[in-house]
């Protein structure tokens, strides 16, 4: 059986959603599912992540860049000096010969260090033979074929490097993006759990300032009567000013808590805030799962899912080719020349190194942090993982020891109702039952709602939230209501 004060309490809600959009219209409302669907793909995180995604998209297309098809081409007009002639004979003199020279070729550098240059030089708007010129206006093709022997040779060359150095990179920013996704939804699902809750605590807080108002008017008028006392009269004054503080702060963290869930949910910030609607998670029907938790199995089972750590190890792949390709320029460069025409051996290197060290330097500092933040991480990761345990038994222990008490309490305040209607009980002691009853519902709403944010935090510590296709936006809200396996 029911009290006034436990029904009127369930109708009081349909009338908080109802109000919660001023001017008294019928608010827009919000539940767990439109929750999920909207903070994996809306909140503000999410779409930094996504700009960060096709800033590295951008950074690997520049990386592979390095190994397209260049065209070139030059025209234009050249002199040319040739020997001399007089009477069909050579002589020691010069002459000059002007001439339009055309040259088209195409160069490409391959991953493995090579490069060739093919193309052909044509020249035309001469009188001049091909032999009085020497072969000079002769039409030539060119190959030139670079062969490093050293510096650029192999996979590991400059821009070999840089290129699988920005895929892993673009790599880890995609996972980035998706561990952004599972936090911006785990993120929006407790704000939410907490606007459910300050849902119900308002009610709580609406019955009591309600209750409190008419026992003031009732002592009021039995101090008039001369049936009570001045300091009866000044209790209820103060306990009626007490309700309509906590009447007053529960209205406020509501209104708050609804304006975070929009901005959580990525939802236009003009639109009066949704009420929620569903009710928080009841922890006694877990009871056997909660104590079957395997700490250490959920711990591997986050190493091997989490997302942000693929990042992470990719980011370090990335560093780790930086390297590779900063050690490859503290060689010397030796090259093979090869041409139709000649084969040449080129070689250079810099007096000092500063350049190539430098970069080493640099390539090694950013591998190391990478490394020291991938080991960080999977400690923090075991540590959330246990500590979020902990916080769900600790949780459905108060939840359910408090649902015990609030059910027993039921029973006494509608007892004491009887009592007191029947003058068996004076107001005050029936008050202050009241009060006591009002106390434990809190104080079980705040322990359910430990409970469904313990949930949801261990589902984002774990890893998983990203189900269906992949997408956090496809995380069923049904994650938040059963624990993991």
């Amino acid at each position: 059986m029911q009290t006034r004060f436990s029904l009127f309490l369930q109708a009081l809600l349909v009338g908080i959603v109802a109000s919660a959009c001023p001017g008294g219209a019928l608010a827009q409302t919000v539940g767990l599912e439109e929750v999920v669907m909207s903070a994996g793909t809306s909140a503000p995180g999410v779409r930094r992540e996504d700009e960060s995604v096709r800033r590295a998209e951008g950074q690997a297309q520049q990386a592979r860049g390095a190994f397209d098809w260049t065209l070139s081409g030059e025209s234009g007009w050249e002199r040319l000096y040739v020997p001399g002639t007089q009477n069909g004979f050579l002589t020691n003199d010069t002459a000059t010969v002007d001439t339009w020279r055309t040259t088209l070729g195409a160069t490409r550098l391959f991953r493995n260090g090579i490069a060739i240059q093919p193309g052909m030089t044509f020249f035309y708007g001469t009188d001049a033979t091909v032999g009085q010129t020497l072969g000079l206006t002769r039409s030539r093709p060119a190959l030139n074929v670079t062969i490093p022997l050293m510096r650029g040779f192999g996979s590991d060359n400059l821009s070999a490097s840089n290129e699988k150095a920005a895929i892993a990179a673009l790599e880890g920013s995609r996972y980035s993006r998706d561990f952004a996704g599972q936090r911006a939804v785990a993120e929006a699902v407790i704000i939410y759990w907490r606007c459910v809750a300050a849902r119900d605590q308002l009610a709580i807080s609406e019955v009591d300032r309600r209750l409190a108002d008419e026992n003031l008017v009732i002592v009021r008028n039995a101090l008039a009567a001369g049936q009570t006392d001045q300091t009866m009269l000044d209790r209820s004054s103060a306990s009626q000013a007490t309700t309509q503080v906590i009447y007053a702060r529960s209205i406020a963290s509501d209104r708050l808590c609804r304006e975070d869930l929009a901005v959580a949910m990525g939802t236009n910030s003009e639109a009066p805030p949704a009420a929620v609607v569903g009710a928080l998670l009841d922890p006694a029907p877990m009871s056997d799962q909660v104590m079957r938790l395997n700490e250490a199995a959920l711990v591997q089972v986050a190493l091997s899912r989490r997302t942000d750590l693929q990042a992470l190890a990719r980011f370090d792949a990335a560093q780790h080719e930086r390297v590779a390709g900063a050690q490859d320029n503290l060689q010397p460069r030796v090259d093979i020349f090869l041409d139709p025409t000649r084969a040449l051996v080129r070689l250079s290197q810099p007096l000092g190194r500063n350049v190539a060290e430098g970069q080493i330097a640099d390539a090694m500092a950013a591998q190391n942090e990478a490394r020291l933040n991938l080991q960080q991480l999977q400690g923090q990761i075991r540590r959330d993982v246990g500590e979020q345990v902990r916080n769900l038994r600790d949780a459905w222990s108060a939840a359910t020891a408090l649902a015990e008490a609030a059910m027993r309490l039921d029973v006494v305040v509608t007892d004491a109702e009887r009592r007191f209607q029947a003058g068996f009980l004076t107001r005050a002691e029936y008050r202050i039952m009241q009060d006591e009853f009002a106390g434990i519902r809190r104080q079980h709403i705040d322990a359910r709602l430990q409970f469904a944010s313990s949930l949801a935090a261990l589902r984002l510590a774990t890893g998983a939230i990203g189900t269906g296709d992949g997408s956090p936006g496809s995380a069923p809200a049904a994650l938040f209501r059963s624990l993991p396996n």
